[in-house]
C-alpha cells in the first residue's frame, strides 16, 4: 500500500479505501522492519497525514529509544518493551531468533524529519536550489536543525506560536521558502525587518517566496485565525 502511495499510482478512490482498510489501524501501520516504517511514513507525509505520521514514528522509533537504543534495529516490536529485563537487553522474542542493534537501514527517519518536517528538500541535485517548507503543528509547533551539502549548511529555526524563524542559505544557492499556514491566514512575512510583497505562489499549507539569494535572514510571520492541532 505504501509503495502505491509512493509511486503516486492511485486513485482518490483507492486512497480512502487505503486508508479505512489499511493505514487507519495504528498497529497496523507499525512495520516490523524499520527499513520498510521509512516507506510507510513517506506514504503518509504524501496523504497529508503528518500527525498519524509523527505517531508511528512515536512507535517505532520512539519505542526503540524507549528501549535503551542508541543505534536504530535491524526490526523492533513495541510490545519488547513490556517485558525487556533492562536497556539494551536482548530481544525477548523474535522470529529469525537475532537481530542487529546497529542497523543504517533503519535510520530512514533522520532523512524524513529534515524532509518533511524541518522541511529541507533539494530542488537540483547537490542544492544548488532547494525548498524549506517546515510541517508544523499545534504538536510540533517549532523546529531548528540543518542539513549539510556541498554549498555549505543550511540551517532553518522557525516556531509557529511565535511566528519568529532564521534560516541560512548557503553561498552558490538559492532557495525558495514556505511559510507554513497550519490552517491560518498568513498576513504579513518580513525577512530581516523589511516586509515581503504577496506571494506568487500559495497552496493550502504554505505561501511561497521564490529566489531567496544566498545570506542569513530573520524571518517574521504575522497571522489571523487559529493554530490547527
Amino acid at each position: 500500500a505504501s509503495d502505491a502511495v509512493n509511486a503516486g499510482v492511485v486513485s482518490p478512490e483507492e486512497v480512502a479505501s487505503l486508508w479505512n482498510n489499511v493505514f487507519g489501524d495504528r498497529l497496523q501501520r507499525v512495520s516490523y522492519s524499520p527499513f520498510n516504517q521509512y516507506f510507510v511514513i513517506n506514504a503518509l507525509a504524501r496523504l497529508g497525514r503528518y500527525g498519524e505520521a509523527m505517531n508511528t514514528i512515536d512507535d517505532c522509533w520512539g519505542g526503540q529509544l524507549r528501549y535503551g537504543a542508541t543505534t536504530f534495529f535491524e526490526v523492533f516490536r513495541p510490545s519488547w518493551n513490556l517485558c525487556k529485563l533492562a536497556d539494551n537487553d536482548a530481544p525477548v522474542n523474535n522470529q529469525c531468533g537475532y537481530t542487529s542493534f546497529t542497523h543504517p537501514w533503519s535510520a530512514g527517519v533522520t532523512k524524513w524529519l529534515t524532509e518533511e518536517i524541518l522541511g529541507v528538500k533539494p530542488v537540483l541535485p547537490g542544492f544548488g536550489r532547494f525548498l524549506i517548507a517546515p510541517h508544523l503543528s499545534e504538536r510540533v509547533a517549532s523546529v531548528e536543525g540543518c542539513g549539510p551539502t556541498l554549498h555549505g549548511t543550511i540551517r532553518v529555526v522557525f516556531d509557529i506560536k511565535t511566528g519568529k524563524g532564521r534560516i541560512t542559505v548557503p553561498d552558490g544557492t538559492v532557495a525558495a521558502v514556505g511559510i507554513p499556514k497550519t490552517g491560518r491566514v498568513v498576513r504579513r512575512v518580513l525577512f530581516d525587518g523589511k516586509e515581503m510583497p504577496p506571494a506568487a505562489r500559495q497552496d493550502d499549507d504554505f505561501v511561497y517566496y521564490e529566489g531567496i539569494v544566498a545570506g542569513d535572514y530573520r524571518l517574521r510571520v504575522e497571522y489571523d485565525g487559529a493554530l490547527q492541532p
